[in-house]
């Protein structure tokens, strides 16, 4: 669990948000929507999703004080094993290879105007109306497990 303690370095002594990014109707690209809606009710103020209208969550996240930076879950397509979790920090992001989105990723942290990472995990499936593959239904849970813990602190 290599990711966890790079993302307890990387989010120490920070309040952060957290925002599910994918589309369910394409297998793993489920991934973040379906670990922030694990998380979402015992966080409403910190987890949202990209289906919660992805420009209203970032003006939201962007005014608040108490927010200091931006985790974004999605797939990321890093070449690895499937169900291999991964963090990339803003400025690492090659725009060709993280998300598989219109919107690039980066374009959405450069507008929350707060530092942000993202937590990913590489899919098998992005096929439209396929089911999520096994290794991405165990990351959600390993990931929301430890954004819980994060969050709680």
């Amino acid at each position: 669990m290599k990711y966890l303690a790079e993302l307890k370095k990387v989010l120490a002594a920070r309040d952060f948000a957290i925002i599910g990014i994918g589309n369910p109707d394409r297998a793993d690209d489920g991934f973040g929507i379906a670990v922030a809606q694990s998380l979402k009710q015992d966080f409403p103020d910190r987890v949202f999703t990209e289906l919660d209208g992805i420009d209203r969550v970032i003006q939201r996240i962007k005014s608040r004080s108490d927010i200091d930076m931006v985790v974004f879950v999605d797939t990321v397509d890093g070449g690895q094993v499937a169900g291999q979790i991964m963090i990339a920090e803003g400025d690492e992001l090659a725009e060709e290879r993280i998300s598989s989105h219109r919107i690039p990723l980066k374009l959405y942290g450069t507008l929350s105007e707060k530092p942000y990472v993202v937590l990913g995990i590489q899919p098998r499936n992005l096929a439209f109306g396929e089911p999520m593959s096994r290794e991405v239904q165990q990351g959600i849970k390993k990931v929301a497990a430890t954004l819980s813990k994060l969050l709680k602190r």
